[in-house]
């Protein structure tokens, strides 16, 4: 029975989410960047994200897997998704791969290698990548250099923005609640970089933590399974349920380990010794989320804890085991990060 793969994957995530130096359209980038893989699909059509998973294999940080029946309801759900980004998501670039196989007579450990092969020569090809930003003679956005269609009032002023700017925004006031809910009780998202830190010297640390040996670790994933003549549809199923649950299981890990670290810095303790340096005795917590995505995270700081924070977290993040597959084995996190120190006023992009 031959079933299709479809990989898709937001590209060019970073330039996506940095191109601009204000905070409200980082994090409106990071929660489009969310909605358009884990949220759009059911968008688009309920089925896609049904219950028992007829469709959907694993999504989240900024790419997502499906599978269907035939290659005709695959090309259906490329083209509806493509066609809802280009009118609703402006800015968004996003690549899709099908790959065919059998259920009951070849690996989809194999296939699924095989899609991310595709969607990797894909990338590097970029057909079509250039634009006309302007025709010379329309204010142009502040942000990204496009035609400005809406006007942003900001302390007063009025600044042109494009329509990718105009819905970053929106949704960075429409889902504060996302990153809100990142902090410990009581606590109160900061609006601007420059709520970090009090003081004449205000310092601010940009932290951002990756993952190490992702792939060997699916690599061992994949190793647990053995295929053998007649048992390839079982197989086959065992190991899209094992890939769900050790995605799902890396995901909690580091969303344990980002709760650990701002639990850490709300201590008692740790806001009297933070008063003289930060908000935080109005209730402002001086730590900002932009990414969290799997292993994929990206938070600022009052610079005089970026450091520390960034040992917390690791150091939580290592003492945790990750079931693998059906416990028979467990697979202990790893990460590096990296820590630049700059003034608040220093430009983020």
């Amino acid at each position: 029975m031959q079933q299709v793969l479809v990989l898709w994957e937001v590209s060019r995530k970073q330039s996506y989410i940095y191109q601009s130096n204000r905070l409200k359209e980082n994090k409106g980038a990071s929660i489009i960047i969310e909605e358009v893989t884990k949220e759009l699909p059911k968008k688009v059509d309920p089925t896609y994200t049904d219950k028992d998973k007829k469709y959907l294999i694993y999504d989240g940080g900024g790419s997502s897997l499906y599978r269907f029946p035939t290659l005709l309801e695959a090309q259906e759900f490329i083209k509806k998704i493509s066609t809802y980004i280009l009118k609703e998501y402006p800015g968004i670039e996003v690549f899709m791969v099908t790959q065919k196989y059998n259920q009951e007579e070849e690996s989809i450990i194999e296939a699924i290698d095989h899609a991310y092969y595709k969607l990797a020569q894909k990338k590097n090809q970029r057909k079509y990548s250039g634009m006309q930003v302007s025709f010379g003679i329309e204010k142009r956005c502040a942000s990204t250099g496009l035609p400005a269609s809406a006007i942003d009032r900001e302390d007063g002023v009025d600044r042109y923005i494009s329509k990718e700017i105009q819905y970053k925004i929106q949704k960075a006031q429409q889902e504060k609640k996302i990153f809100d809910n990142l902090l410990p009780e009581g606590f109160k998202g900061i609006l601007e970089f420059d709520e970090l830190a009090r003081g004449e010297k205000k310092y601010m640390a940009v932290i951002h933590i990756d993952g190490n040996r992702m792939g060997a670790m699916f690599s061992d994933l994949r190793k647990e399974f053995t295929y053998e003549k007649g048992n390839y549809k079982e197989i086959n199923e065992q190991y899209i349920q094992a890939l769900r649950e050790f995605s799902y299981n890396i995901d909690q890990a580091y969303r344990e380990a980002f709760a650990h670290m701002t639990s850490v810095i709300a201590q008692k303790k740790n806001q009297e010794m933070l008063k003289e340096y930060t908000y935080i005795d109005e209730g402002k917590f001086p730590l900002i989320p932009i990414i969290l995505g799997g292993d994929d995270i990206t938070f600022v700081c009052n610079g005089r804890i970026g450091l520390e924070c960034a040992r917390i977290f690791l150091e939580k993040l290592n003492s945790l085991d990750v079931a693998m597959y059906k416990d028979k084995k467990t697979e202990t996190l790893h990460a590096c990060a990296g820590v630049a120190i700059v003034r608040t006023s220093y430009p983020f992009s």
